[in-house]
């Protein structure tokens, strides 16, 4: 007996797709992520076959008070050059077209597998955008907090502090998306997720039996991009946010004053002010601001497009679920 892999749908999976009528049913999306981190990223097209190079200042050139008939040294300012590495997010998902034919609904059908496959896929690049580790992972991009991952480094004033320790910590993000802080699409390649449908193929081999056969519908699903951090003074971590006492409200975090003092951590200039957090600290941070009300309740709702949106002292608050409360303590 041949037993296929567990990366092909079965007709239990399949099943489960459809409402008694037969017809596709309405799925409870329990595992959609909130990833409103796209709706912020400030993106552009690299200008490097699979990454991009950005140009910036070390130094600036002197200037010299003299006297007249007096002469002073030529002097000039110094760059340096990062070049950031593009990452490969791909995923194919096989389908039996007799499975997909099984009711009559093979579009609903179909469509439903790609809408999972869509938000699997944009969990996992939002998820590797906050904690990816090239280092760690060769054909991964590197995200935020690698980058803010010491109190000690050379942009550790704007790592700050929540005095959390243990292993149950959280972060939170204040990011100013713009040219000091961005994502990229490498040179040549298209931005956001591409899908191709590559129709009914003949699988051989199927289940890694040699000549095994089987008709399938293909999907090719590819999302290269990169994260590009030029100006570190333009991203705030503010690290160390212990769970536990959050939550029990055993000497908690003071949350406002955290962000306040990440906010004022970013230097004046364009761009597009965001502070990121999961709901737990989300929640708290509320419980917070609505007890302290001699603070004036800082917190406050805008509409943005449409959207309710909480924020503040006028920058956005959104809620990113990729971020976690079981980060390891920053020293």
């Amino acid at each position: 007996m041949t037993v296929l892999a567990s990366t092909f749908p079965t007709l239990l999976d399949q099943a489960k797709l459809l409402d008694p009528n037969g017809n596709a049913a309405t799925v409870v999306e329990l595992l959609k992520m909130s990833t409103p981190i796209f709706d912020d990223m400030h993106f552009i097209e690299g200008n490097l076959p699979g990454g991009h190079r950005s140009t910036v200042e070390t130094s600036l050139p002197p200037s010299y008070w003299r006297s007249y008939n007096q002469g002073i040294p030529a002097g000039k300012g110094t760059t340096a050059q990062i070049d950031e590495q593009a990452g490969l997010n791909e995923a194919f998902t096989v389908i039996d077209r007799a499975l997909a034919d099984f009711g009559g609904n093979r579009a609903s059908y179909s469509l439903q597998r790609a809408r999972m496959q869509m938000r699997g896929m944009t969990n996992e690049i939002v998820s590797t955008i906050v904690y990816g580790n090239a280092g760690a992972s060769v054909n991964e991009i590197t995200g935020f907090m690698p980058r803010m991952s010491s109190l000690s480094a050379g942009n550790s004033q704007n790592v700050i502090d929540g005095l959390g320790t243990g292993s149950d910590n959280a972060s939170i993000l204040i990011i100013k998306w713009g040219d000091g802080v961005h994502g990229f699409f490498p040179k040549g390649s298209k931005a956001g997720i591409s899908h191709e449908d590559l129709g009914e193929k003949l699988l051989d081999s199927v289940g890694g039996v040699a000549g095994n056969m089987m008709v399938a519908l293909v999907d090719h699903w590819v999302c290269n991009l990169g994260l590009a951090t030029p100006n570190w003074q333009d991203m705030v971590r503010i690290c160390n946010i212990d769970v536990s006492n959050l939550v029990g409200n055993s000497t908690p975090a003071d949350l406002t004053d955290l962000v306040e003092h990440g906010l004022e951590c970013i230097p004046d200039g364009p761009g597009n002010l965001v502070i990121y957090m999961n709901r737990t600290v989300g929640r708290i941070w509320r419980k917070q601001q609505r007890e302290d009300v001699t603070a004036g309740g800082g917190l406050t709702f805008d509409n943005v497009g449409g959207r309710r949106v909480m924020s503040f002292d006028g920058v956005p608050v959104r809620r990113l679920d990729a971020m976690l409360n079981t980060e390891a303590r920053v020293t």
